[in-house]
């Protein structure tokens, strides 16, 4: 087949998915969407004051956690300034990879976030934490 022919093949198809596309768009509007471009939605019955309630803390705590992530890039609870003083990798929740996050070992563990094995001894601090061993002292 020459190359024409393809070139022909390949608009018509083009020209299929468009109108296919098209057609399913005036579905979308005619069912979905009023005359007037707005989403239709049923009227429902005014909230309780409980569920009223439910809705406001839930976009608290949804705001709180987009305002979080803006200060903790990896949600590990460091946030990226603290990150950047430790010298830590602001992007990953587990800078040496050992399997505790950067903030449990800055602040519960007190091990060294940027080595898998803080005292030296061949053992991970993740496995020795699990084990129930000191992972600061050999």
């Amino acid at each position: 087949m020459n190359y024409f022919k393809k070139f022909i093949l390949v608009l018509v198809f083009l020209g299929l998915a468009g109108g296919i596309f098209w057609i399913g768009i005036k579905i979308y509007n005619s069912f979905l969407v009023g005359n007037d471009g707005d989403i239709q939605v049923e009227s429902q019955a005014p909230l309780s004051a409980a569920d009223q309630k439910y809705q406001a803390d839930l976009a608290q705590q949804v705001q709180a956690i987009a305002e979080h992530k803006l200060t903790d890039s990896d949600l590990d609870g460091l946030t990226n300034e603290e990150e950047s003083k430790l010298g830590t990798d602001p992007k990953k929740e587990d800078t040496d990879g050992d399997g505790l996050l950067d903030d449990q070992e800055v602040n519960i563990f007190h091990t060294d976030p940027i080595k898998r094995d803080t005292d030296g001894d061949g053992i991970g601090d993740s496995n020795e934490v699990f084990a129930g061993s000191d992972p600061l002292k050999k």
